[in-house]
């Protein structure tokens, strides 16, 4: 989460409030998130005093010896499970071996199955797979509820996904949940056939039902999502716009340096370091196995070719497809070499592979997934371009102020939260119709070419930043907190603020 719009947006807003002096907050994870929490604080400077990480996960004895399914609507026995917070002193290694060596018997036989069975067999170790993490999510959630329910210090907790695995277990408190969007909701083509779909809207619907307030990132979210969809009442529904994400201080301190290093200094980095970015052992993984792929990829003449920046995930409305089909026709059109890198795990997208491999783009679409900050800001920098081709909401304002925080301007597709948000006089030199690929191919060429837009980006983002700060955005959660306990009928004086972290699906 670390490197994810979810996690930068829970560590922004801690920072503001730590500047705030807001008071005391407990960050509640499960175990797995250890190490991205605790580069998170580190990041962001948190300081321990006032933000505290507390983390939860099965007990040894119980994990090993307990095999009866847990009921989707009871709350486990909170005795079954301990707070991980007992062990913080113990090594990151002793504290992973402590998650999963009572899970190893269903890792084992999970791993047997599927090397010696058959299909019938192999289904058979993936039931026992997933009911292993089953179990690790079920211990993880309890205790960080249970934590929440007897603890007389918190007032209330936020939940930044709508996870009804966690709300459910929550009894004795008020909760603010932010639901950023129900996605389906704008693109139901690439849901129909999902059939986890109908199971995913009962449970948002249920967190939205029972939450204190429920926060949207848009008044389109809002409105159509929320109110409508989801048939939370207006009253409960609260607007906390983003703030810009900004990234040119984790560059300064990556270069240790009181200015935004050069374009010059950050490609050289890169390319200084390319080597050793392309040996990351799971990359070959994540370009969906392809040896072929690295191989190209490691062959990219970072100094001498003209590069862009996909900071994405690997959703079907985030518009990769349409992105290599643009670059192919970039690279058509343009008298220099132009490679596209990308956030995205495409770990298992043959579609994606399938465009790669037609369009013969091995070494000009290079994935490289799941970044720290500190090489996320310096890509960058070191980019001649940014590219924001999703169709929702996803571009603005987080990709545009990464971007151009760090001296970079931004192409981005054209959709209604950044229509409204870049003056009308600017549209035209860095707005693309999403799904045409040709227009957005010329949008690049544009961009590259006009040496103008960046500095014309850079005083959109100074306004951004002097009308919408961090500080408001948890101004915006406190309210919605104080809103909460009138709704539980619970009103006091907030003095603590809890912020829990996992998905349903970590």
């Amino acid at each position: 989460m670390a490197g994810e719009g979810i996690g930068q947006h829970l560590a922004q807003m801690l920072s503001a409030w730590d500047k705030a002096d807001s008071g005391k907050a407990e960050i509640l994870a499960p175990l797995w998130c250890k190490p991205v929490v605790e580069e998170m604080m580190q990041l962001y400077d948190l300081p321990r005093g006032r933000i505290k990480p507390v983390y939860f996960g099965p007990r040894l004895l119980t994990a090993l010896v307990s095999w009866r399914t847990l009921p989707k609507e009871r709350q486990p026995d909170v005795s079954d499970f301990e707070l991980a917070e007992k062990l913080e002193s113990t090594p990151l290694w002793g504290l992973l071996a402590l998650l999963f060596i009572p899970l190893l018997p269903f890792f084992a036989v999970a791993l047997i199955g599927w090397r010696l069975g058959g299909r019938g067999v192999r289904g058979i170790a993936q039931r026992i797979l997933a009911y292993g993490m089953r179990l690790t999510r079920a211990a993880s959630y309890s205790g960080m509820a249970a934590h929440i329910n007897r603890s007389q210090h918190i007032d209330f907790c936020i939940v930044p996904l709508g996870n009804w695995s966690l709300c459910r277990l929550i009894k004795s408190k008020p909760y603010v949940v932010q639901i950023p969007d129900v996605v389906f909701l704008e693109f139901p083509e690439f849901f129909d056939r999902n059939p986890d779909v109908n199971n995913l809207s009962t449970e948002i619907q249920r967190v939205g039902r029972s939450a204190g307030a429920v926060i949207s990132v848009s008044e389109h979210v809002r409105r159509n999502h929320v109110i409508k969809f989801l048939g939370v009442e207006p009253r409960r529904a609260r607007l906390a716009l983003h703030a810009p994400m900004r990234l040119d201080d984790a560059l300064m301190r990556h270069f240790d340096v009181d200015h935004i290093p050069s374009r010059a200094t950050a490609r050289k980095w890169l390319s200084d370091h390319w080597s050793e970015i392309m040996a990351h052992s799971s990359l070959v993984k994540r370009m969906n196995g392809s040896l072929n792929w690295l191989a190209h990829a490691k062959k990219l003449n970072v100094q001498g070719t003209k590069l862009l920046y996909f900071a994405t995930q690997y959703r079907p409305y985030k518009n990769i497809e349409r992105a290599i089909e643009a670059m192919a026709d970039v690279r058509k059109k343009s008298s220099e070499p132009v490679a596209l890198l990308l956030t995205a795990n495409l770990e298992g997208s043959d579609a994606i592979t399938a465009l790669i491999d037609k369009y013969e783009l091995w070494e000009v679409v290079i994935p490289l997934p799941r970044l720290p900050q500190p090489i996320h800001a310096t890509i960058y920098a070191a980019c001649d371009l940014a590219l924001a081709a999703s169709r929702f909401e996803g571009g603005m304002p987080f990709l545009f102020s990464e971007a151009v925080s760090v001296g970079t301007a931004v192409v981005m597709a054209e959709t209604d939260i950044v229509r409204a948000s870049i003056p009308a006089a600017l549209r035209a030199r860095m707005l693309f119709d999403p799904l045409d690929a040709q227009h957005m191919a010329d949008a690049i060429l544009r961009g590259l070419a006009d040496r103008g837009l960046f500095m014309e980006q850079s005083r959109v983002l100074a306004s951004m930043s002097s009308s919408r700060t961090w500080a408001n955005v948890v101004d915006d959660y406190l309210r919605a907190g104080r809103d909460a306990i009138e709704y539980r009928k619970e009103p006091k004086d907030i003095h603590t603020s809890i912020f829990s972290i996992g998905s349903a699906k970590a």
